[in-house]
């Protein structure tokens, strides 16, 4: 009877011993399987994430470009730029003074509203610093809602300076306002300009380090009234270098949506160059690249609605639903007494052309002439009184229908009268 029980307790300790050793083998033949995890058993980590925070992409409440594009020339409300906030987004953030700024600047996140309590600003120039290229989503500084304008910034030879990335100022009122070197994807929009006033885009090649502008914007900016001050220009889109072989700016893929200028004029006896808008590259800069204009009214002025100056075209131009007018042919009679109308341009380019350039003209009235001497056009949809340039004329593609030379003249498919809305009902 013992032996039986010895028997059966070895029978059970090699089945055992069996079973043990089958699931040793088994786990070995996993651990060599390519197909078996070779992950260690995480423990759980106490150590913050580094995973970075993603931001949206896209502009809570912007609306399509497409809307924007049927609607009539200037201001509609429709014209905001991409990677902001829409501008009736609650405020994150409130200020009292303008002083303030840069530090609620520093202490932002992509997509926060900055709301300025209303105030003048009263000191010298006021530069926005501070910004992060970083930010996906625009910052946007504002009013608050239902007071737009409040915050004015309206100084004698000072500026509204925007000299840092991913920010948009909206709904102020201004004297000078100025997107510079480091303003990239920086924007103003729905600002009114205050009596000869002056808008400004510039890259320095002497300036910091970073001499490139890229892919800022002004949306929706309204100079309602005449500039009749200094014999200077409404609004200039300009680079400078640091001579030849040195230093150059560049402004690159800038846009232009929805303004509404009126023009600058010299006075009798003065031999003043006034254009409403003058692009241009100084001391061995090259122009703007890629330029766009969009849905905007470029009224006269004493030379040229807008004047391509020194260095011509660079990249591609765009101008689509827009309006430019020359002060012969201004119907609203604007030129003001004891100033001077001394030209028929309402587009006019410089020679020194680069040999890659074209302007692209759609869906736009040109009321007086188009002069592009060696510059390439493709027109569609475009009425123009006259192009211009003479045997220099650079090449002309046609595309859709369009209505020029003495046919627009007859026609008088571009002699509009426009009427600026009314900005409460389109902007709040």
């Amino acid at each position: 009877m013992l032996r039986t029980r010895s028997l059966l307790l070895l029978a059970v300790l090699i089945l055992l011993l069996g079973l043990v050793l089958g699931w040793s083998l088994s786990r070995a033949g996993s651990d060599n399987d390519p197909k078996a995890s070779t992950e260690p058993s995480a423990e759980p980590s106490t150590e913050p994430s580094t995973e970075p925070t993603r931001e949206p992409t896209t502009s809570p409440g912007a609306p399509p470009q497409a809307e924007a594009l049927a609607a009539p020339p200037g201001p509609s409300g429709l014209n905001w730029p991409d990677h902001t906030p829409a501008y009736d987004t609650p405020a994150t953030k409130k200020i009292d003074k303008l002083s303030e700024l840069n530090q609620a600047l520093g202490d932002a996140k992509a997509g926060d509203v900055i709301e300025v309590a209303p105030q003048t600003w009263s000191g010298g120039d006021l530069v926005v610093s501070k910004g992060d290229d970083d930010w996906a989503t625009n910052v946007l500084v504002r009013p608050p809602l239902g007071q737009r304008q409040s915050v004015v910034v309206d100084v004698d030879d000072r500026a509204l300076v925007l000299d840092a990335p991913h920010v948009t100022v909206a709904g102020f009122q201004a004297r000078e306002i100025n997107i510079a070197e480091r303003g990239d994807r920086s924007a103003f929009a729905r600002i009114v300009m205050t009596d000869n006033s002056f808008i400004k885009a510039s890259a320095r090649g002497d300036v910091g380090d970073d001499h490139v502008l890229e892919d800022a914007g002004f949306y929706e900016i309204v100079a309602p009234e005449v500039r009749t001050d200094t014999g200077e220009d409404r609004m200039n889109i300009s680079t400078y270098g640091t001579g030849e072989g040195g230093e150059v700016g560049e402004v690159v893929g800038l846009t232009v949506a929805g303004l509404w200028l009126e023009g600058s004029y010299r006075a009798h006896g003065s031999d003043a160059h006034t254009d409403t808008l003058q692009t241009f590259g100084a001391a061995g800069s090259p122009p703007p690249r890629d330029l766009t204009v969009l849905n905007s009214v470029l009224f006269a002025s004493t030379n040229a609605a807008w004047q391509a100056g020194d260095g011509g075209v660079v990249g591609t131009w765009t101008i689509r639903n827009s309006l430019m007018v020359n002060c012969r042919n201004d119907d609203a009679g604007k030129v003001p007494d004891g100033y001077d109308c001394g030209g028929t341009n309402t587009f006019n380019t410089a020679l020194d052309i680069d040999p890659d350039a074209k302007v692209v003209i759609r869906d736009t009235r040109m009321y007086g002439n188009v002069r592009h001497p060696e510059l390439p056009l493709v027109l569609e949809d475009v009425c123009a009184d006259n192009l211009a340039g003479g045997a220099e004329s650079g090449p002309v593609e046609y595309k859709g229908g369009n209505t020029l030379g003495e046919q627009a003249v007859a026609a008088k498919c571009a002699h509009v009268d426009p009427k600026l809305p009314d900005l409460d009902t389109i902007w709040e």
